[in-house]
């Protein structure tokens, strides 16, 4: 997976960024994502959680990925 971070300005320069997201089931899925596409780079990831209204428990539903697509 290709990260914004390892992005220098001179990749950058004369390029343009697409901001964009998904949602994933796990991190198989991110992986494959980023594998198939090798313009994009991974910016952040949160998780997507619901929680049960009696016992209280949080189970993690999916992964929200933001990405940029440089072009």
């Amino acid at each position: 997976m290709r990260h914004a971070s390892e992005l220098k300005q001179k990749d950058l320069v004369g390029k343009s960024i697409l901001q964009s997201s998904f949602q994933a089931s796990g991190q198989e899925e991110v992986n494959e994502f980023f594998d198939s596409n090798p313009d994009c780079y991974h910016y952040a990831q949160s998780f997507v959680t619901k929680r049960d209204s009696l016992t209280g428990e949080i189970t993690i539903t999916g992964i929200t990925v933001q990405y940029w697509k440089v072009s």
